[in-house]
């Protein structure tokens, strides 16, 4: 489970941006609070929700996550010495638009909290550590699992009761790439634990609709159980869904017709043998007979919703951690408050499964805590900055969507006289 990522010098965000998802018992008195087993964070959220006007940066801090997860997943196996690395630093400022960009993440799994992160920019990396601590035993004292000083390897550190060939991985990783994933790629059992959760449980999806359909697709197709669970899924979301249907087919010549010849031909022998799905809904007729639409011919919402479905069922039967922008695109406000209750409820998320969002859906703040809130609001000097609600002064129940509309905590749109 997610406990905090935090941010420095990426895109819109200059001072370092944290995300906790740390939370009290008495905060989530009467909710499904997730219990970590770590004193230090007995408690975290299993939903968060990120709120803020267009062009505040909810994005940005998507993105740098998403960076984060896939510079840690590709970067022993896609880049060549030398090659220079996509990152972005806050370019409005002379102080930060060539100094390195740093992540660093905390986050549970398989009996260790992990605390994990690295300083980079387009050349190379500057540092890396992980520290980790077993959930076993009463101290729960921190071990500093490796320290990589990028300009001094002998200086650098791994922890020598670690197995395996340590002072191979450290030589054998080159400057723009991460100590965590050359050790993990060189069979390293103990590094391939915190990669693992970054790399296969850590999903984040700035266009579900994009990302997720074939993934439904896929999952319909399967198996029975799997179709039963997410026609379940979609008949609660909507009652006029009786059945969903997956084909699999062939690619053809006709599905590159206008193609010019030279290409067309080229485009068909890298084709052969691949297949695709179509996926259809099926609606009740007056004679009780099944018709059969074309996905692509239902509603906005019902294409999100079917999307959504494989991925929220997985997450919550995992126990993972899914992150979604703009998770209200084309959904009704109940639609949305019956997906986030999912993650809320002791009995469908057994797993400590999380459900981190960004909306403009501020309806959902009325069935949410005041430690599942996050603002983001941008300075004049262009500057994203995050303060979740616990920071303002306020009680359990209180009108939250009606205080932030009214512009208690900031994180609203400048609207001007637009006539």
């Amino acid at each position: 489970m997610l406990i905090e990522f935090s941010v420095t010098n990426f895109r819109s965000i200059k001072g370092k941006q944290t995300l906790s998802c740390v939370t009290s018992k008495t905060e989530a008195e009467g909710r499904n609070v997730l219990e970590t087993g770590y004193k230090a964070v007995p408690y975290v959220s299993e939903v968060m929700s990120i709120h803020g006007a267009n062009g505040s940066g909810k994005t940005n801090l998507l993105r740098a996550m998403n960076f984060f997860k896939n510079f840690v997943g590709e970067s022993s196996n896609n880049k060549q010495h030398g090659e220079k690395i996509n990152v972005t630093p806050f370019l409005f400022s002379t102080e930060t638009e060539d100094k390195p960009s740093e992540f660093e993440i905390v986050f549970i799994y398989q009996k260790f909290l992990f605390q994990y992160g690295f300083s980079i920019d387009h050349e190379r990396i500057y540092e890396e550590w992980l520290y980790a601590t077993p959930q076993d035993g009463e101290k729960q004292k921190p071990q500093r699992w490796f320290e990589r000083n990028v300009d001094d390897i002998q200086s650098s550190f791994v922890k020598k009761e670690l197995k395996g060939a340590k002072s191979q991985w450290l030589t054998s990783t080159r400057s723009n790439a991460l100590f965590l994933s050359t050790a993990t790629q060189l069979n390293s059992g103990d590094f391939s634990i915190p990669f693992e959760w970054i790399d296969r449980n850590l999903f984040i999806s700035f266009n579900p609709r994009r990302d997720f359909s074939g993934y439904s697709s896929r999952a319909v197709l399967d198996g029975h159980s799997n179709k039963a669970k997410i026609l379940r899924f979609m008949k609660n979301a909507d009652s006029r869904i009786e059945d969903i249907l997956v084909k699999e087919k062939e690619i053809t010549e006709d599905h590159f017709e206008g193609v010019p010849d030279p290409l067309k031909k080229e485009m068909i022998s890298q084709a052969q043998g691949m297949k695709y799905t179509e996926t259809y809904m099926g609606h009740k007729k007056n004679d009780d007979t099944l018709h059969y639409l074309k996905v692509q011919d239902e509603s906005e919402g019902t294409k999100m919703l079917f999307s959504l479905s494989a991925p929220i069922l997985d997450t919550l039967k995992d126990g993972d951690t899914l992150i979604i922008d703009e998770l209200h695109q084309s959904l009704h406000p109940r639609a949305m408050k019956a997906l986030v209750d999912l993650f809320k409820s002791k009995k469908f998320n057994t797993h400590n499964a999380q459900l981190i969002f960004t909306t403009h859906d501020t309806n959902i703040m009325n069935s949410l805590g005041r430690d599942q809130i996050c603002f983001v609001e941008k300075w004049k000097s262009g500057e994203t900055a995050l303060k979740p609600l616990l920071e303002f002064k306020g009680d359990r129940g209180e009108a939250i969507e009606k205080r932030y509309l009214s512009g208690r905590y900031g994180a609203l749109p400048n609207i001007g006289d637009l006539l």
